[in-house]
């Protein structure tokens, strides 16, 4: 009865979700419209009004139909080319329009005097700016209207109101903000959620592969707040080039872009970065550029860059990158390139509970299996001393934690381990009911299926995240499953201590070890106990399979 759907001409046309907030449905890659123009060629670079249309047709014929401008752009060249382009090819019900408001978009109407309400974040020049976008899109609505910047002067009432009324006034359908603190974006979010108004869906800033500044505050609160991420400079604007590349362009003449201080040549970063990406894009036989975008493709939920395209092999290139995926360990060589930290407070007390070392380090935290249930018991040590004689006649294993670094990664195995109560192989009655010689026997033939992978779900996850602060520490390790009895100590950088493990195998000589290169260490935790046997006395009591 229903024809299939076409496939799509390209990769390009594989539409996604904007957001978890916007159900818009988008190009993967959000074309730039901030080089349709040629006002601004004297930083921008040379392109022409027919080169532009070309761009922009073959983007659509690719499958495109996200593009990016802003009321200012180009001395506002931008929105009227591409307000040109859509009603000779009468594709405006088909195209996502994103244009912003904020930056003064009047700056050369000599006619004009007073230009001091054309910029800012006011609700005067939201009315201004955005009717003036209208007539030079040839449209009636906006399909995403961006905030281009915080002010610090309007109120966050004064903007989501007026933001709010060009919604329900159906000139606005989707609302977004850019290069603005992520606080800011946060508690208008929240002002919007309160008063029932339209709230931001998107974020656009600047990242890339060599400026990752966005990762500490910006992508925590676009996951937080149900976000999607247009990053602008995502190829590095015009950095990310070899040698090679770079000597064909001035025999050319092409100066390339310079617009802004961050725009201006590549540092020692971007070199390095650049020299990686060359290597991974040799390896895979694509060009760098395409690794610089799956990279940062890679790095977040609903993220849709913006590619600024004068050539049209260029767009070829970036459409190509789609079908690029990369491995973990080449996103961490592109990032090992150059030192990036996240500063502080997150190198100090983390991004999350496994990571907050500080919050009980005066205090112990017994984790007890026991034969009468199946769930860990959590209890807080008060006289270690005077309760481990007891704790060890009613407990099959103790885990003693100075910190809680591993309690989050306890609780997955618990709740994985619970979810499989209805496969037991005996019951905790009929082993309680055991003597205990059949107790032992039972033990010593304990299914052992899933112990390594058990110990790595609990320990890995505590090194992966202390590499996030100190790049530098490399950790090497393996856990034979004859292990029954396992000390670790990681000592914080106060005792001035090396990272030590300690282990008694049982049976055959186990492997245990862990080396680290780094002068300091966040984290301190002792894990005590027989932890192989709890592990195993919990995979007899469940048919649980960890291969």
């Amino acid at each position: 009865m229903f024809q299939p759907a076409p496939p799509p001409p390209t990769i390009l046309g594989r539409y996604r979700l904007l957001s978890p907030t916007a159900a818009v449905r988008v190009s993967p890659l959000c074309l730039g419209a901030m080089s349709i123009g040629d006002e601004w060629n004297e930083f921008m670079g040379t392109n022409s009004k027919e080169n532009s249309f070309k761009i922009l047709d073959a983007f659509y014929e690719a499958g495109g139909n996200f593009i990016d401008t802003a009321s200012n752009y180009q001395n506002e060249q931008s929105e009227t080319w591409l307000g040109e382009w859509m009603a000779k090819r009468k594709n405006r019900s088909q195209m996502i329009i994103a244009t912003k408001f904020t930056t003064g978009y009047r700056s050369d109407w000599k006619e004009e005097p007073i230009h001091v309400n054309f910029a800012g974040n006011s609700a005067k020049c939201l009315h201004e700016s955005v009717n003036a976008s209208l007539k030079k899109l040839q449209t009636d609505y906006i399909d995403l209207l961006y905030v281009h910047w915080w002010d610090y002067t309007c109120s966050i009432a004064e903007l989501m109101q007026s933001l709010n009324h060009l919604v329900t006034s159906g000139k606005v359908i989707y609302l977004g903000i850019s290069d603005t603190p992520a606080w800011i974006v946060a508690k208008a979010n929240q002002y919007a959620r309160e008063h029932g108004l339209r709230q931001f869906s998107v974020y656009q800033g600047l990242y890339n592969a060599a400026v990752r500044d966005a990762e500490r505050e910006i992508l925590p609160m676009i996951r937080d707040e149900g976000m999607g991420f247009a990053p602008w400079g995502a190829l590095g604007g015009g950095k990310f080039k070899t040698k090679e590349q770079i000597t064909a362009m001035e025999k050319e003449g092409d100066k390339g872009r310079s617009f802004s201080g961050i725009l201006q040549g590549p540092s020692k970063d971007d070199q390095a970065v650049t020299a990686v990406l060359e290597q991974i894009g040799k390896s895979k036989n694509v060009s760098l550029t395409q690794i610089a975008l799956s990279y940062v493709m890679a790095k977040q939920p609903y993220i849709f860059p913006i590619i600024g395209i004068r050539k049209l092999e260029h767009l070829q290139d970036s459409i190509n990158a789609l079908n690029i995926r990369l491995t973990k360990e080449e996103i961490k060589q592109i990032e090992d390139a150059y030192n990036f930290q996240l500063g502080f407070p997150h190198n100090f007390i983390g991004l999350n509970p496994s990571q907050s070392w500080g919050l009980h380090f005066n205090e112990r935290y017994i984790l007890r299996i026991t034969d009468k249930s199946n769930v860990f018991h959590i209890g807080k040590k008060i006289d270690y001393e005077k309760k481990v004689e007891k704790y060890q006649k009613d407990t099959d294993a103790y885990i003693e934690l100075s910190s809680d670094p591993l309690l989050e990664q306890f609780y997955k195995v618990v709740r994985l381990l619970n979810d499989l109560n209805s496969s037991k192989q005996i019951t905790q009655r009929q082993y309680k009911k055991m003597m205990p010689d059949q107790k032992k026997i039972f033990m010593k033939n304990a299914p052992t299926t899933g112990v390594s992978k058990i110990l790595d779900l609990l320990i890995r996850p505590l090194f992966e995240d202390a590499k996030i602060f100190h790049p530098n520490i490399k950790f090497n390790y393996e856990i034979d499953s004859s292990v029954s009895f396992l000390d670790l100590h990681i000592k914080n950088q106060h005792e001035n201590s090396i990272t030590s493990v300690h282990h008694r195998p049982s049976a055959e000589p186990s492997t245990v070890q862990f080396k680290s290169d780094h002068p300091r260490h966040i984290f301190k935790i002792i894990i005590k106990g027989t932890l192989l046997r709890a592990i195993r006395y919990l995979l007899a009591l469940n048919e649980f399979n960890c291969e």
